[in-house]
């Protein structure tokens, strides 16, 4: 039997869809750091010209192992495509890694990240996912109002029995959480020896819903540390609309009272969107936000399929002409 050469620490899956100057900046970054990932695989979604030139800026990386992968439309699917095409790469190499870490595009990780997340996992051997933070999120205030509106929490980064997500500023190397956000998640490598992301989850909401199956199966546990900074540059290109958004991660939220009933409330649902349409209809008519008016359409658009018995995902469209994310393409 052939010998396997030593183990690599980390490997790094980044999913980009029409964010060519995004992504080179992320790459740019990654080779400047004192740890770097042993492969960087690159999914790529993105339509002509943009999907050239990322194709080309792969090409031109040195100092960085950088392989590319076209993949189908839809974060979920294209994590799936790096996942198998990372598998390939260990059959073929006889590489085998500790830590799988997934980065948004528009992500650039603090100098010490892998450092950090290499000696996390060794510390703490029961947690298998382990997350960054957005350094430039203010720190979490409580209000009482919210939180009896199922609107916030006194816990950071915490799933609400509304199913809206709690984030934060964690002040701790490991405080441990309910889930991690999606653009800087890291994992064990053993757990995609059975897992993977549901494709059918498609704009918002696969780190969720892998982390609840995650936990339902007693997998380990879930933790976010303040040694993991990055920061997030908040890219628009390449994103559905707010409206489209919206609808589908509040019809996402009612997904999850039905198959989490013991977790999630159905009224707790209704009534965070009723309280975050009121909210966002004011803001909008008090500012003029064309965001916020998007997010309140959203809200309505929701709440009307709900009492005309429509399907929840009806009107989600991505941006793009791209196909839908449950489609594979290896």
């Amino acid at each position: 039997m052939k010998n396997k050469s030593p183990v690599s620490a980390v490997a790094v899956i980044i999913c980009t869809r029409n964010r060519h100057h995004e992504i080179t900046g992320l790459l740019e970054a990654l080779k400047s750091l004192g740890t770097k990932p042993e492969i960087v695989m690159v999914v790529d979604s993105s339509e002509s010209p943009t999907s050239e030139l990322i194709q080309a800026r792969v090409r031109e990386m040195a100092g960085l192992n950088v392989e590319y992968v076209r993949a189908l439309y839809g974060a979920p699917h294209q994590k799936n495509v790096g996942i198998e095409k990372l598998l390939e790469y260990e059959k073929n190499t006889g590489h085998s890694f500790e830590v799988v870490s997934f980065l948004d595009d528009d992500i650039i990780p603090g100098p010490d990240y892998f450092k950090n997340i290499i000696s996390l996992f060794k510390e703490n051997p029961e947690i298998f996912c382990i997350g960054g933070f957005d350094s430039g999120l203010p720190t979490l205030s409580f209000h009482r109002i919210r939180k009896f509106l199922g609107l916030t929490s006194d816990r950071i980064f915490v799933i609400l029995s509304s199913g809206l997500t709690v984030a934060g500023k964690p002040v701790e190397p490991i405080v441990h959480c309910d889930w991690v956000p999606g653009g800087m998640q890291n994992f064990r490598r053993h757990v995609f020896d059975s897992h993977r992301f549901d494709g059918t989850v498609r704009i918002h909401g696969d780190e969720v819903e892998f982390q609840l199956r995650m936990e339902k199966s007693n997998f380990g546990k879930i933790a976010i540390s303040s040694l993991l900074p990055v920061t997030h540059l908040a890219a628009t290109s390449g994103k559905t609309s707010e409206r489209s958004s919206t609808f589908y991660l509040d019809g996402f939220r009612w997904k999850l009272s039905e198959t989490y009933p013991e977790r999630f409330s159905r009224i707790h649902v209704l009534l965070a969107t009723f309280v975050l349409l009121v909210a966002e209809g004011v803001v909008s008519v008090g500012t003029g936000s064309k965001v916020r008016f998007g997010r309140f359409l959203g809200h309505l658009d929701f709440l009307r399929a709900l009492l005309a018995g429509m399907p929840l995902e009806e009107k989600v469209s991505h941006s793009g002409s791209g196909p839908r994310s449950g489609a594979r393409e290896l």
